[in-house]
């Protein structure tokens, strides 16, 4: 059997007692990582990260709410976040034009985003309107 090849889960449980494939766990926002010596069970998620890798449009979405939650100066901001193949399009309404400034900021920290549509509109503008 090639390296690529879909395993069952029997193939894989012997795979592991000869120290071949190492248990996953997954992170927060879905990124996986090895642990070295675990002798338990392997969980049943072992099997779908190896047989399936997240959505990059979600992983994306999920990093963006990490940075913005991350930053201080934007944590609890209400924003809309889209992401359609790394292009992240930001929606609602903030307090200030800095405020939105430091929103898109933020979204540039992640990483995987090719371009920002920023639609955020402010209460400044809206009362000029």
């Amino acid at each position: 059997m090639k390296e690529g090849d879909a395993k069952s889960p029997q193939q894989t449980m012997e795979l592991r007692r000869e120290a071949k494939v190492q248990p996953l766990c997954a992170d927060s926002v879905g990124r996986g990582t090895r642990t070295a010596g675990a002798e338990q069970e392997a969980p049943s998620s072992l099997f779908f990260f190896e047989r399936f890798e997240m959505n990059p449009d979600i992983q994306l979405r999920h990093e963006v709410f990490a940075q913005l939650n991350w930053d201080p100066a934007v944590f609890g901001c209400d924003v809309d976040v889209r992401v359609a193949d790394g292009v992240v399009t930001l929606r609602g309404q903030l307090a200030s034009e800095d405020l939105k400034n430091a929103v898109e900021r933020a979204v540039r920290r992640a990483e995987g985003v090719k371009r920002i549509v920023n639609q955020l509109t402010t209460a400044e503008c809206a009362s000029n309107d």
